[in-house]
C-alpha cells in the first residue's frame, strides 16, 4: 500500500478524533467519554442551552431552554445506569432528570428507568435524547427562552436534536 493511500485512510479518523476532542461531542458510543465530566446541552433548532428553571425549587423544578450562560443550572453529568444508559444529573442541584406525564423534572436520584437517557445519532454533532421507559424523545416545545423540555415521539426534528458539549 503506498503512503498516499495510507494516508487516505488514517485522515478521516484523525479527523474524527480531532472534533470529537474539540468539541465534546457524543454520540451512542461516545457517551462513557463524557462520564463524569460537566457539559451543556444545546438544541439544533434554537441553539438554546438545556436549562432548569431557576423560579422554582430546584426538587421538581421543569426543565427548559434559555440563552446559554454556562451557569450551574445549565451544565450537566452523565452517570451510566448499564446496558448504554445514562442519568441526566445537574451541577447546580445534583438531581436528575426525570419525566413525569410527558414532561421533564428534576427529581432525587434513584436509577429509575424514568431518569434513564440514551444519545443517539443524529447526524455528525448532534444526538438524539432518547427516554428509556418511554422510548420518547426530548425536545424543545419552542425556540425563546423558557420554552419547555418535554418528551415527544422521535421523528428526526431539528427540534429534537441536541449537542453536548463539554465545559
Amino acid at each position: 500500500m503506498t503512503n498516499v493511500r495510507r494516508r487516505a485512510r488514517v485522515l478521516p479518523a484523525i479527523l474524527a478524533a480531532v472534533v470529537i476532542s474539540c468539541w465534546g461531542i457524543v454520540d451512542a458510543q461516545a457517551a462513557p467519554a463524557v462520564a463524569g465530566s460537566y457539559f451543556k446541552v444545546v438544541n439544533r433548532y434554537s441553539g438554546k442551552c438545556m436549562d432548569i428553571r431557576r423560579e422554582e425549587p430546584p426538587l421538581g423544578a421543569h426543565v427548559q431552554q434559555y440563552d446559554c450562560t454556562g451557569t450551574d443550572n445549565q451544565l450537566w453529568t452523565a452517570v451510566p445506569t448499564g446496558d448504554g444508559y445514562y442519568s441526566l444529573v445537574s451541577k447546580q442541584s445534583g438531581l436528575c432528570m426525570a419525566q413525569y406525564a410527558g414532561v421533564l423534572w428534576m427529581l432525587n436520584c434513584n436509577a429509575v428507568s424514568s431518569q434513564q437517557w440514551s444519545a443517539v445519532a443524529a447526524g455528525f454533532e448532534w444526538n438524539e435524547l432518547h427516554h428509556r421507559s418511554s422510548g420518547l424523545c426530548a425536545y424543545a416545545t419552542g425556540t425563546g427562552n423558557l420554552a419547555l423540555v418535554e418528551l415527544t415521539p422521535c421523528s428526526g426534528s431539528f427540534s429534537q436534536h441536541w449537542q453536548f458539549v463539554t465545559v
